[in-house]
């Protein structure tokens, strides 16, 4: 993972609200939380409704919707932002935003015809999206 990419995508210290200095620093962060604010950062970013981001998250809807913008989400919620902010910034590197916006809602071949979006709602569908992105930087067929 590129935390510090990853952090910067999730906005920085002025939306998470402390600095990042190493790796190590991402331990912390993720164990505190960060704000509720982040996940629209996150859409706007990459272009992606916001819909589609919270789908993504192990948290209900319903039960986001009483976060106010500044309160915190749970480590595991802040967690599962930062893989998704990482693999985000790595389609966008290797495909180019539009390119890779539009290639997570196209059926893959490697993901026996399924849309990458559609399985990055666990750790395993992330990293299985990110093997398919290296695969694909490398110039294998994928």
């Amino acid at each position: 993972m590129n935390a510090s990419l990853a952090y910067e995508k999730l906005g920085g210290p002025s939306l998470i609200g402390r600095p990042f200095k190493n790796e190590i620093d991402l331990v912390d962060v993720v164990a505190e939380g960060i704000p509720k604010a982040t996940i629209k950062h996150l859409a706007d970013t990459y272009g992606i409704d916001i819909r589609e981001i919270i789908r993504l998250l192990p948290v209900t809807a319903r039960n986001l919707h009483r976060y106010a913008e500044n309160d915190r989400l749970s480590e595991v919620v802040t967690g599962r932002l930062f893989m998704l902010a990482d693999l985000f910034a790595h389609g966008a590197d290797a495909l180019g935003a539009d390119y890779f916006r539009a290639w997570l809602y196209r059926p893959n071949l490697g993901l026996t015809s399924k849309k990458p979006i559609d399985i990055l709602h666990n750790e395993v569908g992330i990293n299985t999206v990110d093997d398919i992105l290296g695969r694909i930087e490398h110039g294998i067929f994928a």
